[in-house]
């Protein structure tokens, strides 16, 4: 059976060739039923009248030319029982009713269509491909941002360890310090009670007894005192105990006489109630990593001076630095609500503190910022050409919201005067003095706030009332001052124009050099319903701005 399969494969020889030469046929009749190489095709007889004969390939088989049923070449093809004829096939009336083609035609007819199935199969690969890439893609990103909170993690939890190193210290140095107070205190007593020279040296020899007992019983009682705040009836209780033990102690002592011993015993349970009636300072009172001395400041160029706050630069801890100072005492408490505000939202994309003085004069003191806010920068650039710089700084202003949002904070105030540049054009976002903790329910500011009405959502001019979509709509104000350099939005409009057209539904303008997608992205954050306002989670995630970014990258 192998060796016809062979047989079939063989390419026939030429049948007018000579025994010795035996070339290769190159063309075969299929009425001739005879193979021809090159040389003999050219010179034998069926030349003249090529019109009788078929010429097909050597290596094809006759039955696939030829009709099995009237042994004719085939010359045309039914459509209907896709099936080859010959002319006889056609003429004897079989086929009269069905579709008949030449051959030739209808082989073209199916290459077509076999060809428009490789070219849907060929389409379909490339999309595959394409959104295999697209996941490959997000992958990368989670891989990115994983890695990216797990670091955070290991710092975080770094700088806790070394904070509570620090307290254990300091704690330990306070009680050592207690424990030498309360001895020089035993002692200098001892002397000024006792006038006999030999009465006092016997009882310095015993005192020492009575403080082998007495100190870690007052360790101990400082450890409880500050891990569990006793009431003051368990601390009278414990104090009782304490001046029996020490009676039993003295009364044990040879020698001593019995007024002495008493007298010695009221003076040290004295001492002991004076000190245990101290107060003592729970571990939430211990000074703050966010207090810093006053000393540790230089203070060098005043660069302001506004209604509230005077601002100097400086130096802190070999930073230069940013110093805030209030102007009266009575501003000394906003001072402290925007430290208090600033240290818990300590993220790469917001202005960081290194801490507040709050003896008079109250300061808080920050990070320099190089480049100064946003909007003096735009206004002061001479060449107009920062599109990539800027799909970054919008980027990073909706990290730093997005940080702000999850923490439950609304800043009320976004805007580019209130977002700082450092020396690399990186943004950080200032301005929380008015910054509130809403943990994801509406802010009402009340009677008599100033409104930023240019940069303030539809919903807040109406009801005063602030949420996080109403921080994303200054967001979108943002974009404008962004791709318009720093120009005042609605321009050539008073605040009582913009409010009617705010609160009209109408949408700003967008700048004439902002390209479509960042315009369709200002649209969205400034539509009239909150409800259909993307995050900043959201906003972060944008794939127009991925994608812009990571073009100018």
């Amino acid at each position: 059976m192998m060796e016809n399969v062979e047989e079939q494969e063989q390419v026939p020889i030429c049948d007018f060739c000579d025994d010795a030469l035996r070339k290769p046929a190159t063309n075969t009749c299929i009425n001739c039923s005879a193979s021809y190489c090159k040389a003999h095709f050219n010179t034998q007889h069926h030349r003249p009248d090529q019109s009788k004969h078929v010429v097909v390939p050597p290596t094809c088989r006759r039955s696939d030319y030829v009709c099995p049923e009237h042994d004719e070449v085939v010359q045309m093809f039914c459509q209907v029982e896709q099936k080859a004829l010959c002319v006889l096939c056609v003429n004897l009336g079989t086929h009269k009713e069905h579709d008949v083609l030449r051959l030739d035609v209808a082989m073209r007819a199916k290459k077509e269509v076999l060809q428009a199935d490789l070219d849907y199969l060929e389409n379909a690969i490339a999309t595959s491909e394409a959104e295999v890439n697209n996941l490959i893609v997000v992958t990368d990103k989670v891989k990115e941002r994983a890695q990216m909170i797990k670091d955070n993690i290991e710092h975080a939890i770094d700088e806790a360890k070394l904070e509570f190193e620090k307290v254990e210290r300091e704690l330990i140095e306070q009680v050592k310090k207690e424990e030498q107070n309360f001895s020089t205190k035993v002692n200098i007593e001892i002397d000024i009670s006792i006038q006999d020279q030999e009465m006092m040296t016997n009882i310095k020899s015993k005192t020492n007894a009575v403080l082998e007992c007495t100190f870690p019983i007052v360790f101990l009682k400082r450890y409880q005192d500050l891990e569990s705040n006793r009431k003051p009836d368990v601390r009278k209780s414990l104090t009782m105990d304490l001046k029996n033990e020490m009676m039993k102690k003295l009364l044990n002592i040879e020698g001593m006489k019995e007024f002495k011993v008493n007298e010695l015993i009221s003076s040290q349970t004295r001492q002991e109630t004076n000190l245990l009636r101290e107060p003592m300072k729970s571990i939430n009172e211990q000074k703050e990593v966010w207090t810093i001395p006053s000393q540790s400041l230089q203070i060098e160029n005043e660069i302001y001076t506004g209604s509230i706050t005077k601002v100097f630069t400086g130096h802190f801890d070999g930073n230069q630095v940013i110093i805030k100072q209030a102007i009266h005492e009575q501003y000394k408490l906003k001072l402290i609500a925007e430290a208090r505000i600033m240290k818990e939202l300590q993220h790469p994309r917001i202005l960081h503190l290194f801490g507040i003085v709050t003896i008079d004069p109250c300061m808080i003191v920050t990070e320099l910022m190089e480049k100064g806010d946003l909007k003096h920068y735009l206004r002061n650039l001479e060449e107009k050409t920062l599109h990539p710089v800027m799909n970054r700084m919008m980027l990073q202003v909706a990290e730093g919201m997005s940080f702000m949002q999850r923490k439950g904070y609304v800043h009320t105030d976004l805007r580019t005067s209130n977002v700082l540049l450092d020396d690399k054009l990186n943004c950080k976002i200032a301005g929380l003095h008015e910054a509130r903790q809403t943990l994801g329910k509406a802010f009402y500011f009340g009677e008599g706030h100033q409104l930023p009405i240019r940069w303030t959502a539809v919903e807040t001019l109406k009801t005063s009332l602030f949420t996080s979509k109403s921080d994303v709509w200054s967001f979108g104000i943002l974009i404008t001052e962004l791709y318009s350099y720093g120009a005042l939005p609605y321009s050539g409009k008073n605040n009582n124009e913009v409010m009617d057209l705010v609160i009209r539904g109408e949408c700003i303008d967008s700048p004439g050099d902002c390209p479509e997608s960042v315009c369709k992205l200002m649209r969205k954050c400034t539509l009239t319903d909150p409800r259909d306002r993307p995050t900043f989670e959201e906003l972060c995630a944008d794939p127009d701005l991925q994608t812009r970014m990571k073009s100018h990258q």
